[in-house]
């Protein structure tokens, strides 16, 4: 979904590949567009739905939970809103193995 660190390298790929493989890149979005559609069904069902009763006994999230998932989600959101940190880690890296892959392909004629 937009605004998760996961929506961010889906649409890098995405993006990345559309060049060259387009119609796999539409089939994959409708399929991740798909996907979506059915997460936030499952999630409304399961969060917003009614109560079984067999789950009235449970308590909430306790605060050592809580400790462990708010900076979990913190930086789940951050990564999804500003990636860019972590892209700058990683550019070097991906810089010389897109080269590599490049003098791969040209000399297979690939590219």
């Amino acid at each position: 979904l937009p605004g998760l660190s996961g929506f961010v390298s889906e649409a890098m790929c995405f993006i990345g590949a559309f060049p060259v493989f387009r119609t796999i890149v539409i089939i994959s979005t409708i399929g991740i567009l798909l996907n979506a559609a059915y997460f936030l069904w499952a999630f409304q069902r399961m969060f917003f739905g009614k109560l079984n009763e067999k789950y009235t006994g449970l308590v909430d999230i306790n605060r050592r939970e809580l400790f462990t998932v708010v900076p979990l989600l913190a930086i789940t959101i951050f990564l999804g809103i500003y990636p860019r940190p972590f892209l700058d880690m990683i550019k070097e890296t991906m810089n010389v193995l897109i080269d590599q892959v490049v003098i791969v392909g040209g000399i297979a004629g690939i590219f």
